[in-house]
């Protein structure tokens, strides 16, 4: 790292040949880049790595509508890394690279909505879904249903709900393209605001050829009946008060999926997925094991860490002040239960300097250790890898692969 006084370069924040200008502590400062970027591949790694794309894809076919989706982040999280924190430990598809390029994804009961509204309960009954959203004796949705007449009624058995609140209706339509034969899907979103006023038809901003009032129980329940098709849906009730957008925490049903999860979720679709990324480094200097040989155990290794509600992956570009401060917690994720025992050193290196964390634990693939507190990151300071010594051993994961670790 230089210091530069050049006048001319003074502020400057770009890059020059193999160096980067940035600005840090009110000084215009440059490092040089890497001469080569590293790109982990073992077979831990890329097993992560090919079910990543599932998680992006679906999430650019779905962030339009989920601004206020997290009542719970934090100011500085966004939307994008809420979803994946809620929803990486359980995904179990996986994309070949063509197919991930192509933007391939599939319906799966991810946690889309997350808050303290009361969340609205389906149960799975004769091909419908039912809810726990009651309605008066005799009631029905038709047509010509107004909005007030349903609020009205809803409001009535339902003490949760309440005028100007909305319902959000998400759904879910799985599709495969005609040539290739990649998945995706068409997500279609309606809402309608509780107003005991409206004289405008429930129809207009419901689809009654999907949801209606079901005659199940002791009392009629707002519920979805099956179209038919694969794929899923979503109910979410929101309510904005004081300039806050509160939600209820919603997870997609899913209906005919089964068969498509199976087969995308498939370990032969998990070691297709792998390959075509190209050979892992877990091939070097491995041996061809007889059908009756044990297969070794998979080598313990860092797949990511995790701050608050963040998950961060090798390779990725991590800013530190709207990441991390002092005092926060450091969860390194590991492939597999680590031994249980504190892990005797972890540092936390940046592109400006390193961070011994203190208060160091241990639970089941997670070890984990707090930042000092009086740490401070500047507003250019990128996080460079995470080293931990663990039972005599040394693991590491790399983040931005441009930034050198600092000597």
């Amino acid at each position: 790292m230089a210091i530069i006084e050049n006048m001319w370069l003074r502020k400057a924040k770009k890059r020059v040949a193999g160096a980067v200008l940035y600005q840090a502590m009110e000084q215009t400062r440059m490092r040089e880049l890497a001469k080569s970027v590293s790109n982990p591949r073992t077979q831990s790694q890329m097993n992560q790595r090919v079910k990543w794309s599932q998680l992006v894809n679906f999430y650019r076919a779905n962030g339009q509508w989920m601004k206020y989706a997290y009542e719970t982040k934090k100011a500085a999280q966004s939307e994008y890394n809420k979803f994946m924190s809620l929803n990486v430990a359980n995904s179990r598809v996986y994309f070949t690279k063509d197919q991930a390029a192509a933007g391939s994804c599939v319906v799966c009961p991810y946690i889309m909505t997350q808050g303290s509204l009361p969340s609205i309960e389906f149960t799975a009954e004769n091909g419908s879904w039912p809810s726990n959203i009651y309605f008066p004796a005799g009631s029905t949705l038709l047509p010509t249903t107004t909005i007030a007449e349903f609020s009205q009624k809803m409001i009535s058995q339902n003490p949760a709900i309440r005028q100007g609140d909305q319902l959000s209706f998400i759904r879910f339509t799985q599709m495969f393209n005609g040539d290739t034969g990649y998945p995706y899907v068409i997500v279609r979103t309606y809402e309608m605001i509780v107003d005991q006023t409206s004289t405008e038809l429930v129809g207009s901003y419901l689809p009654l050829d999907y949801i209606n009032i079901l005659s199940v129980g002791s009392l009629p329940q707002l519920g979805v009946v099956d179209s038919g098709n694969a794929g899923g849906f979503l109910m979410v009730l929101s309510r904005t008060t004081g300039g806050k957008t509160y939600v209820s925490s919603q997870s997609i049903i899913t209906s005919r999926m089964d068969a498509t999860l199976a087969t995308y979720g498939s370990d032969a679709q998990l070691a297709a997925a792998v390959a075509s990324y190209g050979e892992n480094a877990d091939a070097f200097l491995s041996s061809t094991q007889a059908d009756t040989d044990s297969q070794a155990p998979t080598p313990l290794a860092i797949i990511g860490i995790q701050v608050g509600e963040n998950i961060f992956i090798a390779g990725q570009r991590v800013e530190l002040q709207d990441n991390f401060e002092a005092g926060d917690e450091v969860t390194v994720l590991f492939n597999n239960d680590v031994p249980p025992t504190a892990p005797s050193f972890i540092s936390m290196g940046t592109s400006e300097k390193s961070v011994i964390l203190n208060s160091l634990g241990y639970e089941g693939a997670q070890v984990t250790g707090t930042i000092p507190s009086g740490t401070t990151f500047s507003a250019d300071e990128l996080l460079s890898l995470i080293i931990v010594r663990y039972t005599g051993e040394i693991y590491n994961i790399v983040f931005n692969a441009a930034v050198p670790f600092p000597s």
